[in-house]
């Protein structure tokens, strides 16, 4: 329903449950237009029938109303995992809800410490270099992917690939690809293509794989 905000008022006529959702109700205006909210939004802006109402109280139960549906939605989203403030907005906004909506439930969720993208960047950066065995590169690049600034990611990067070193994830790599020195140069171009797509830089990769020769 696209109404603009002023102060026209209409009556309403009836409120009907909705029975395929019953948490909703729509209203009916004397002047044929219907809007829909949940009962919450009923209760918080004290809708009833028979009284009137204004436009800018629809807008702002319309929006409350969304609100609530994006605050529901994050919270289920985030007992599966920690989510990054862009990854929400950027999936909302392609779901059609408000931007300024979206932004405001981060905001609160943020403010309750529901939200942060510290603790995102932290879980994404170990599960990305001890679980995926990743470089520093690919992290990076993914990192800015959900628009973590650099002064989050860079210590969050330090603190974790002096625990994980470079030369460490490349030679459980090798593990697992089990690479020999005994294999082919057309072999070990392949392994090297395959660090740097991964992330890693030529000189770890090179140290990596001449300490590997003389093991």
């Amino acid at each position: 329903m696209d109404l603009e905000v002023s102060e026209t008022k209409y009556l309403i006529n009836s409120i009907k449950k909705d029975y395929k959702n019953k948490r909703y109700y729509t209203i009916f205006l004397d002047n044929g237009e219907t809007f829909q909210v949940s009962n919450e939004t009923l209760l918080k802006y004290d809708i009833k029938e028979k009284c009137e109402i204004t436009n800018d109280i629809i807008k702002k139960a319309i929006d409350f109303d969304e609100q609530l549906v994006i605050k529901n939605k994050i919270i289920v989203l985030l007992s599966y995992r920690m989510r990054s403030k862009y990854e929400l907005n950027k999936y909302f906004l392609s779901k059609g809800f408000n931007n300024e909506n979206i932004l405001l439930v981060i905001k609160e969720l943020e403010t309750r410490k529901y939200l942060s993208d510290l603790k995102f960047a932290k879980m994404y950066c170990k599960h990305l270099i001890k679980e995926k065995m990743m470089g520093e590169y690919l992290v990076s690049n993914k990192l800015l992917n959900h628009q973590i600034p650099k002064s989050l990611s860079e210590p969050i990067l330090s603190e974790l690939y002096n625990t994980y070193t470079p030369q460490f994830l490349i030679n459980k790599i090798l593990e697992k690809k089990k690479y020999t020195i005994s294999h082919s140069k057309e072999k070990k171009i392949q392994i090297i293509n395959y660090l740097k797509r991964r992330g890693f830089s030529w000189d770890d990769i090179i140290s990596s794989l001449s300490d590997n020769a003389l093991n």
